[in-house]
């Protein structure tokens, strides 16, 4: 059994975007009621959906196109999210959902790489990436534009920001190049974030360092501190 009304997904969409739109286009009031007949388990969230889930859902593999990413990874091997050929750990992601408010002027569709926490900035709008909260889901499902679409602009001149908003512009490059090789290096971008990560965490309150938390661990703040961090030390190399 699958859904009806198929529905290509947009390259780069975000999985619970993606899912969204697949409840709309068939109906459903909400994405549970959609899922829990068809995958036969309730409680799924998008963090919880696989390749092969996709596949019940709509008939169609969608690791052919390559274009819905963070998927987890199946349940014998379940320690990350695909992002193209590269694992993202759990730890990577944020807990909510988050979007671009000027991306989404121009196309109301929220992406898989902003839910990667060590990503705060839009970099092409130079504008930080807004929680999704206070939104019912239903409101998502009807078409209703429930979004802040005012976008706070990232200010330059300061030392820590600017350096920061680099380091990320560097990780997101190198992140897009590892994750389309075929073979993603042994030392990868996910490798240089851990590494900063233990450093950042206070070790009294993670005593078993990054990969203990479930979700990123850093607010925004310490994020760009991790950042700077980053781009000192790949300078200095």
């Amino acid at each position: 059994m699958s859904l009806i009304s198929y529905k290509k997904p947009q390259e780069g969409q975000s999985v619970s975007c993606y899912l969204r739109t697949l409840a709309t286009s068939n109906g459903f009031s909400s994405v549970d009621l959609m899922l829990a007949p068809i995958l036969r388990r309730t409680g799924v969230t998008h963090l919880d959906v696989t390749p092969s889930d996709i596949g019940k859902l709509t008939g169609h593999n969608v690791e052919e196109n390559g274009l819905l990413q963070l998927l987890r990874a199946e349940k014998d091997d379940h320690e990350g999210y695909w992002y193209h050929n590269l694992k993202i750990p759990r730890h990577h992601l944020r807990r909510e959902e988050h979007y671009c408010p000027e991306c989404f002027k121009k196309n109301p569709v929220t992406l898989a790489k902003w839910q990667i926490a060590w990503m705060p900035v839009c970099l092409e709008h130079g504008v930080y990436l807004k929680k999704l909260s206070g939104v019912d889901e239903s409101e998502l499902l009807v078409g209703v534009m429930p979004f802040d679409l005012s976008a706070k602009k990232v200010e330059t001149g300061g030392l820590q920001l600017d350096i920061g908003i680099q380091a990320q512009f560097e990780l997101e490059t190198l992140l897009d190049e590892e994750s389309m090789m075929k073979h993603p290096p042994a030392y990868s971008v996910i490798d240089i974030i851990d590494e900063s990560l233990k450093r950042c965490l206070d070790t009294s309150s993670m005593k078993k360092g990054p990969r203990s938390a479930r979700y990123f661990p850093l607010n925004y703040e310490d994020t760009i501190k991790m950042l700077e961090t980053v781009f000192l030390q790949r300078m200095a190399a």
